[in-house]
């Protein structure tokens, strides 16, 4: 209804958005806070009922920083006798519906915001024409829908908004959290020869490689190391390997039993003693697992928000890009269009969230056709967006894939950097692996390799009698991190 009485046409779906906003509101933790970061308020609901139900919830939530219950909502709001019995089994339906998440919340907060937005310029619009009508000077009509579509459109502007004072204080704040350790930059891989030039940072990071070249190995590996060796809680989601299979994998490279003994059940007694021990041993580790063969892009930010706060996790792994579904509410033309939507919604979800996302890739055939079959930054499989959204971009080659018995280095896995923001770029890092036990380990070429050593994922062990581990990170490494940002037209 607009103020001169007259009535709006409203879209259709009015009633069920501001319905699905409420039903958020009422069931997802921090839902109202992030309601008010999005300036969310009464006016923005077209229903009466609605609006006078958010007012007295946000003026309740402001107060005393909890959402009312049933009770004291039908206390304090005043609803005429006849709609009473009503609105009560109306708040029941919206209290009680747990199948909501939060990232459907967010995406009808936004779709509430843009009805917001077409009622006022409807309203404005008769308003401008009956004044016209009336014979009103014509700069009184334009300065009148200036001023309050100026007004409206402020309201739905972006609410990070930051001056120069308060960017210098939340700079300041961030070294301070660094430096005691309470914010994270670097995540260390487990590998020397990696750390040394880039571990796991705090961006969206794409692992590149073709079909049969390691990309889960190396993935498991990381994920694997982080949780086992520095107690870094991890989240490993996998739309291809079920957990068992993973968890085969793992045990097959701690224990160093080969992975098809344990496929094929044809274990020792003293092998099975083996597992036992190193369930006593790792078992409590923060290493979760994940599989959904179905996976949806819609569900991601819930699941990664779920286990960042509950499970307390720090580092996620994808894998892998293209096995994953774009939204319910896209309608992608083709797969580029699909895929590039999918990787620009887990770009804006790593930097909501504030985490490291490590997904892996499938890079185009056009590899296999060139003379050298290394990776560039736009063999992406589907779609380049994913190059200009990554923070960080690694290409995986395995010379032995392409060359066979010719291959110069054998059981060899190169990862080089192909872009890097707050990491060095342009190196090559190469890692032993052997089939046999899914094992990836610490390698240089100026060694010896069958002379070394090796057990356990990413260790170094000098002698057998006296278990020495590399001290992979020092007080130094994250002063000498060099930030490096690359233009995205470039990527």
């Amino acid at each position: 209804m607009s103020k001169d009485g007259k009535n709006l046409t409203l879209r259709s779906d009015d009633e069920i958005v501001e319905k699905e906003v409420l039903t958020g509101l009422f069931n997802l933790e921090n839902a109202f806070a992030k309601a008010i970061d999005f300036s969310l308020s009464k006016d923005d609901f077209a229903q009466a009922e609605n609006r006078a139900l958010f007012d007295f919830m946000h003026v309740f939530y402001i107060k005393n920083n909890v959402i009312p219950d049933k009770e004291t909502i039908m206390e304090n709001i005043v609803i005429a006798d006849e709609k009473k019995i009503d609105f009560g089994y109306y708040l029941d339906r919206i209290m009680s519906n747990s199948k909501v998440t939060l990232q459907r919340f967010m995406i009808k907060i936004d779709e509430l915001r843009d009805l917001t937005l077409i009622r006022t310029f409807m309203d404005v619009n008769n308003r401008a024409l009956d004044m016209a009508l009336e014979n009103k000077k014509g700069r009184k009509v334009v300065e009148m829908v200036v001023n309050e579509l100026s007004t409206m459109l402020y309201k739905n502007a972006p609410t990070d908004r930051m001056t120069l004072e308060e960017g210098f204080d939340k700079v300041l704040a961030s070294v301070k959290k660094r430096q005691t350790g309470d914010e994270k930059i670097f995540y260390p891989t487990g590998y020397k020869d990696l750390d040394e030039v880039s571990g796991i940072v705090n961006a969206l990071t794409y692992i590149v490689g073709r079909p049969g070249s390691c990309k889960s190995l190396i993935a498991l590996s990381l994920a694997f190391n982080q949780a086992v060796l520095y107690d870094i809680p991890v989240l490993f989601i996998s739309s291809e390997m079920t957990n068992e299979e993973s968890m085969e994998r793992i045990i097959s490279f701690y224990t160093k039993i080969p992975i098809t003994k344990i496929l094929k059940g044809d274990l020792t007694d003293e092998e099975i003693e083996d597992i036992k021990k190193a369930k006593d041993v790792i078992g409590k580790k923060p290493f979760h697992f994940i599989f959904n063969s179905d996976f949806n892009v819609d569900d991601l930010k819930s699941w990664i928000t779920w286990y960042k706060d509950a499970l307390g996790v720090e580092v996620f792994y994808l894998d892998y890009f293209q096995l994953f579904k774009g939204s319910k509410l896209d309608n992608p033309v083709d797969k580029q269009s699909e895929y590039s939507a999918i990787s620009r919604a887990m770009m804006r979800l790593q930097k909501q969230l504030n985490v490291p996302i490590v997904c892996l890739a499938q890079a185009s055939k056009r590899v296999d056709e060139r003379k050298d079959n290394r990776i560039q930054l736009q063999d992406i499989r589907y779609t380049d967006q994913a190059a200009q959204d990554a923070g960080v971009v690694w290409a995986l080659y395995n010379d032995e894939m392409y060359n066979k018995d010719k291959a110069e280095k054998k059981g060899v896995l190169e990862i080089s950097s192909l872009k890097g923001r707050k990491t060095k770029v342009g190196w090559a890092v190469n890692l032993r692996y052997d089939e046999d036990t899914q094992s990836l380990m610490n390698h240089d070429f100026n060694d010896n390799f069958e002379e070394q050593e090796l057990q356990k994922v990413g260790l170094y062990v000098a002698d057998n009698k006296e278990r020495k581990f590399y001290d992979f990170i020092d007080d130094d490494d994250e002063k000498n991190v060099i930030e490096v940002d690359l233009d995205d037209d470039e990527g």
